[in-house]
């Protein structure tokens, strides 16, 4: 009998100990959560107090509440790519299947300025590339940058920021290809193109 009582003693010992520990972290979490409703349950009157205007007492000018900023909605656009530039999307992945193609690109992601410019100048060359926006960017399995594909001529502000990143894409040695939006190359034509061989 007393060795039965040895061998249990530490079962109930340790049933005890588990016991005491769940009740202890079950009174922590219901003080958490009821300290979190506390918390919700002050903000919430908080935000109607400042929402709801205040009585305004006599004798004393209510100070109007500030009222919180409106919104910024915007819509999705509907297409990504113009008729155009999808079917040429097309094209460009069947006659070129053994690259990547990679849609409306900015373009100072595709080069750097030397590291020889002053860092001002850097700066500046990497704001202009980023307000040009390639239609198309042809890149091997590696995914580096091979060539530049435009769909239709840009007008304004836009097409000189083009102008600028065609004379960049040049320097860099990557090729820069325009095509008119009615005239699309055909299917068996587009690798010589876009890669010259």
């Amino acid at each position: 009998m007393l060795s039965f009582l040895l061998w249990i003693s530490p079962v109930v010992v340790i049933a005890v100990i588990v016991w005491r520990y769940r009740r202890q972290a079950a009174a922590r979490e219901a003080a958490s959560n009821e300290r979190f409703k506390e918390f919700l349950g002050k903000s919430a009157a908080q935000e109607v107090a400042e929402v709801a205007p205040a009585r305004p007492t006599a004798g004393i000018n209510p100070v109007p509440a500030m009222s919180a900023p409106a919104p910024v909605v915007f819509a999705a656009r509907e297409r990504l790519l113009t008729p155009p530039q999808t079917l040429l999307y097309y094209l460009l992945k069947s006659g070129l299947s053994d690259h990547e193609v990679l849609a409306q690109v900015s373009v100072a992601t595709l080069m750097d300025s030397p590291a020889t410019a002053a860092a001002f100048e850097r700066e500046t060359r990497q704001r202009r590339l980023s307000a040009a926006i390639a239609d198309f960017v042809v890149c091997d399995k590696s995914f580096k940058a091979m060539a530049v594909v435009q769909c239709g001529a840009r007008d304004g502000a836009a097409a000189e920021a083009l102008a600028f990143a065609r004379t960049g894409c040049e320097s860099a040695g990557l090729r820069w290809i325009e095509v008119a939006p009615d005239a699309l190359p055909r299917r068996d034509t587009i690798k010589s193109l876009v890669l010259g061989v």
